[in-house]
């Protein structure tokens, strides 16, 4: 019965097919006398859905190929600059933990300088003053044996049965110049010398 009977849709496909190939025989012979603008966009729609049918589009299949291409790529751009933020992140990392370790150092060294200067300066005022206090005791040591001793030569010499010039004779033949404040005193020391062990001399006692 099925072959006797062919399906309506079928049928239906071959009246399209008939219609299509009349009017474009009718346009052969025809020519473009009778061409109608609806002719022609009926038959280029057909030929067109059946050349995109066959042919897809090339635009179309590259678009479809791009779309995953993108998306990959964006994926491998993602995880570039996260590998790049990382390790970015790595160096700035490493160099603080440097320049902290050289800050430290730096601080170290400073204040083992600075407690060294602290303890140079500190010596050396220790020094000072023990020098000082040193110089001071000997000075004041030296002072007093000077003292005792000039006492015991005065009284030494004030003991001695001489007159008074003849102790100032004595202290001005110690000193060998025989100039004093710009005054030549050869005439005083001779005249000295004339006094020297003369008791009545005037003044010779001393009073």
């Amino acid at each position: 019965m099925a072959d006797k009977f062919p399906a309506l849709d079928d049928i239906e496909q071959d009246i399209q097919d008939g219609d299509a190939d009349f009017l474009k025989r009718e346009q052969e012979l025809l020519g473009d006398e009778f061409r109608q603008p609806e002719d022609a966009e009926v038959v280029e729609d057909d030929e067109v859905s059946k050349f995109e049918s066959q042919f897809p589009s090339v635009e179309s299949d590259e678009e479809a190929a791009e779309e995953p291409v993108e998306e990959t790529a964006t994926q491998f751009e993602t995880l570039a600059v996260n590998d790049d933020y990382s390790g970015e992140s790595d160096a700035i990392r490493s160099w603080k933990e440097s320049r902290t370790l050289e800050i430290s150092k730096r601080d170290e060294v400073a204040a083992k300088k600075k407690e060294s200067i602290k303890e140079e300066a500190q010596k050396a005022i220790d020094d000072f003053y023990d020098n000082y206090n040193n110089k001071k005791e000997l000075g004041i040591e030296e002072t007093r044996k000077a003292e005792t001793e000039f006492l015991e030569e005065r009284d030494n010499f004030l003991s001695k049965d001489t007159t008074v010039w003849d102790r100032v004779l004595t202290l001005v033949n110690e000193n060998e110049s025989t100039e004093v404040g710009g005054r030549d005193k050869t005439k005083f020391k001779e005249l000295l010398g004339k006094l020297k062990g003369n008791a009545k001399a005037p003044g010779a006692a001393g009073y």
